[in-house]
């Protein structure tokens, strides 16, 4: 009975393990013993917890990275878009007043003639000054004027190029869009006596414009297209003076000048540069090769080191992701490699430590395997070898053919002869010496009953069956 304790406090042991580890999810929140169960002190809420906690510090920083690298190439694609946009819109114009008929272009043409004849004593104001009221009737006869389309005219600048919409004022909301042409300037279709104002920003985020105006040097040209015709103008003076020194802006008799102004210096806008063409003879064939230079529009200075630096962020972060991911993966095949090895290890230790449990007569140490239910009583070092559970297969075996042969013991202690003994069959070999009793059995020596050394000691067994 006493060799059943330790199996039985095993069996109850593992089976509340087993119990415990069964439980559904639901069960942590169930109340027990000391109240119901906290979120807080939920083991696995806290693991989940922590394993969201570690996947959330691990992908922030990429989050970070990437919502920066959208942020600095947000200027880029913008003014790519509006780029694209600009010049798709500039072509639209010379498509929509081609379609409209000869007869709707002579009429607006003599219409801006007559506007540019009546302009002697019109004002010239500063187009960043907010001076000027598109609420006066002037300006509303002015928005009058060349609107076939809401685009007036077209700019190409082939050496920057630059292909824009010309649109009718200089409000902020129209130098956003395109150039805008200065009102109480001629209407820049050409002619005689003609100084036509042109206005574009400089510096914007999200379009180039006129960024590289200050590129052009005298003899560059650039082509205004308006109504069906294209004029080209010869750069032969550029300057930079202050918002209010417009002077220069007013008409030279004889002359068909157009200006192009934008704000100097970049960034702090507190000047105007003034580029100033004068109208030269134009080959039609030559004018169209030229403004094909400034299609597409390349990208700037300062948008290609945004990408090359974006470039450099998304490479370093792609070594950092492939480092993290080498790390880990050999980190996981170590701890495989040394789960197997101490696996190994173990079962190693394991038969070493039957053995000199063996050899020291330590059996009831041993791991029982299942041998303590299978033969209870018997000493665990005959059952359980350095094999594990073959090892309890080979010794159930073993002791059942050992137990097929019980030995009849005398009540003195001295060994009887079996039944089926040679010196029984043989009664003339020598009388064998007696030895100490062998232990075959688990349950010890077997005492024979009082008929004597010879008799069955199972008979009064057999007996009560019969």
């Amino acid at each position: 009975m006493t060799a059943l304790l330790p199996s039985l406090r095993d069996r109850i042991s593992q089976s509340r393990m087993s119990q415990a580890q069964g439980e559904p999810d639901g069960a942590d929140t169930q109340p027990g013993p000391d109240g119901p169960a906290s979120p807080e002190t939920d083991p696995k809420k806290a693991a989940r917890r922590k394993v969201l906690r570690e996947r959330f510090l691990t992908w922030l920083p990429l989050v970070l990275v990437l919502v920066g690298v959208a942020v600095l190439l947000y200027p880029v694609m913008a003014t790519q878009h509006n780029n694209d946009e600009q010049q798709r819109l500039a072509k639209m114009y010379t498509a929509t007043v081609n379609s409209a008929g000869p007869e709707t272009i002579a009429k607006e043409r003599a219409s801006a003639e007559t506007y540019n004849n009546n302009l002697e004593s019109a004002p010239i104001l500063d187009p960043w000054l907010e001076s000027q009221r598109p609420d006066t009737p002037q300006y509303q006869a002015y928005l009058h004027e060349m609107d076939i389309d809401p685009v007036m005219a077209r700019i190409v600048i082939p050496s920057i190029h630059v292909s824009l919409p010309i649109y009718h004022g200089t409000d902020s909301r129209t130098l956003t869009e395109g150039v805008g042409h200065l009102f109480g300037t001629s209407l820049p279709i050409g002619g005689p006596s003609t100084h036509s104002v042109l206005t574009g920003h400089t510096g914007l985020s999200t379009a180039t414009m006129f960024d590289n105006l200050n590129q052009l040097k005298k003899g560059d040209v650039f082509y205004v297209s308006s109504l069906g015709q294209t004029l080209k103008y010869e750069v032969n003076d550029i300057t930079v003076v202050k918002p209010e020194e417009t002077d220069s802006l007013r008409k030279v008799p004889g002359r068909d000048l157009v200006t192009l102004i934008t704000c100097t210096p970049y960034g702090v806008n507190s000047h105007r540069l003034l580029v100033t063409g004068e109208r030269v003879p134009m080959d039609p064939t030559a004018a169209a090769a030229e403004e094909a230079k400034a299609l597409p529009a390349p990208m700037q200075t300062w948008m290609k080191a945004i990408i090359v630096a974006v470039v450099i962020i998304l490479a370093v972060v792609v070594g950092i992701l492939v480092r993290l991911w080498w790390t880990r993966r050999r980190r996981s095949r170590g701890a495989a490699g040394r789960a197997v090895k101490g696996s190994a290890a173990r079962e190693a230790g394991r038969g070493d430590v039957r053995s000199d449990a063996l050899s020291e007569g330590r059996g009831d140490d041993l791991p029982d395997d299942g041998a303590r239910e299978r033969w209870p009583g018997r000493p665990l070092q005959d059952v359980v070898g350095s094999a594990g559970a073959a090892g309890a297969a080979v010794a159930d075996a073993q002791f059942t053919d050992d137990t097929s042969e019980l030995e009849v013991i005398s009540p003195s202690g001295a060994a009887g002869q079996s039944a089926g003994s040679d010196v029984s069959q043989d009664p003339q070999a020598a009388p064998v010496e007696q030895s100490a009793p062998r232990t075959a059995s688990p349950y010890g020596p077997i005492t024979p009953a009082a008929g004597g050394q010879g008799e069955d000691p199972f008979s009064d067994l057999k007996a009560r069956e019969s």
